[in-house]
């Protein structure tokens, strides 16, 4: 019985989830938005579970000492343009993974997603060299890569069109209402 009941442990550890090695650390992210202090932005849309199947592309920059970010819908109506302004929002790091850029959005089945804008097998083919954005295709469910014609799918991230290769790199995030944070 005891012999058992070691083998049964043993199994559960050996098939137990490990999220730590579903979320990537090749490339620094971190990035924490108050939602609640930017109410009509539209990376709203993306970060409401109601809403599945809307996804942001979001990057940052810097523009006379103000952070932007700009955050951009699966849906094709233009960029957001959104100034972080509160002393609470500048005291904090912002690091977008592999050239400044995730997509975020909530999925049917897996809830909320957070992944690099950059194609992962030309990342790797290239030497990390990180020209290779994702865009939008498939209505906005799929992100393509320009330079290796692979697609990926934004609700799993695995390559659905195009030669074999790596799944989307892909980043922790957390959404309570208030606040989201996106890290590795």
């Amino acid at each position: 019985m005891r012999k058992l009941m070691w083998t049964l442990v043993s199994l559960l550890l050996l098939c137990g989830c490990n999220a730590e090695n579903q979320y990537s650390h090749e490339y620094r992210c971190y990035f924490i938005f108050y939602a609640s202090m930017h109410t009509g932005s539209q990376l709203l849309a993306a970060l409401n579970a109601a809403s599945t199947g809307v996804y942001a592309y979001v990057s940052t920059s810097v523009n006379s000492g103000v952070r932007h970010l700009y955050i951009q819908l699966n849906n094709g109506k233009g960029t957001e343009d959104l100034p972080l302004t509160t002393a609470k929002e500048n005291q904090i790091s912002c690091e977008l993974g592999a050239n400044n850029g995730v997509i975020l959005g909530h999925t049917a089945f897996n809830g909320l997603k957070a992944y690099d804008r950059q194609c992962p097998n030309c990342l790797d083919s290239l030497g990390n060299w990180t020209n290779s954005p994702l865009t939008w295709t498939n209505n906005g469910q799929w992100v393509t890569c320009s330079r290796c014609n692979r697609s990926y799918d934004l609700s799993t991230g695995v390559i659905t069109a195009g030669a074999k290769g790596r799944k989307m790199l892909e980043y922790q995030a957390r959404y309570d209402g208030a606040t989201l944070v996106v890290q590795n």
